[in-house]
């Protein structure tokens, strides 16, 4: 193999790469702050040791998870794609997860598919829908639908970081990507 085809091959890898490695930083972030409000709400409903698993696994283990598992897909990004779809999946099942409390369940809907229109990715929103919906389904029969519409005040304080510093990071992500492209 000649040289530059090596180093082709060496700068295709590292831009499949990209991809889950901005993604990733951003999941964990994502991730994290949407387990404040949860965790509030999981507490206030006094949560069964399932529900409390559950929030373990998608905040904690699934972001390094995804990471771990698009890294090591034969094509990153379209192990990248797999994983944002699944992020959704994770957001539709927190909803009935939390007895549907008002305010996280549309706050976590609505910046689970602005994560997904952020990308840039043709479609990835419109398809994480569907997928966001099932999951709810899913963990809707698991809950037995138990609906605990109204939002407390500490739900809404612990919502905030999730809205303010969420919000900034995908913005601020999506300038830098603007800024790239332009130069």
């Amino acid at each position: 193999m000649r040289s530059h085809e090596t180093a082709s091959i060496a700068e295709r890898t590292r831009h499949a790469q990209r991809l889950p490695r901005r993604i990733h930083r951003l999941r964990t972030l994502g991730m994290g702050l949407a387990a404040l409000p949860i965790t509030v709400v999981l507490w206030e409903n006094q949560a069964s040791p399932a529900s409390w698993a559950w929030l373990a696994f998608t905040a904690v283990l699934w972001p390094q998870l995804a990471y771990w598992l698009a890294l090591n897909h034969p094509q990153p990004y379209r192990g990248e794609i797999r994983n944002l779809l699944f992020d959704s999946v994770l957001a539709g099942m927190c909803v009935p997860l939390m007895a549907f409390n008002l305010l996280p369940s549309v706050l976590l809907v609505t910046l689970a598919t602005v994560d997904k229109i952020s990308t840039g990715i043709d479609r990835l929103w419109y398809w994480s829908l569907p997928l966001m919906l099932a999951g709810a389904v899913v963990a809707g029969i698991a809950t037995g639908f138990e609906l605990q519409p109204v939002t407390s005040m500490p739900v809404m304080l612990a919502c905030l970081p999730m809205l303010m510093i969420h919000s900034i990071a995908v913005s601020r992500a999506s300038y830098h990507l603007v800024r790239k492209v332009k130069r």
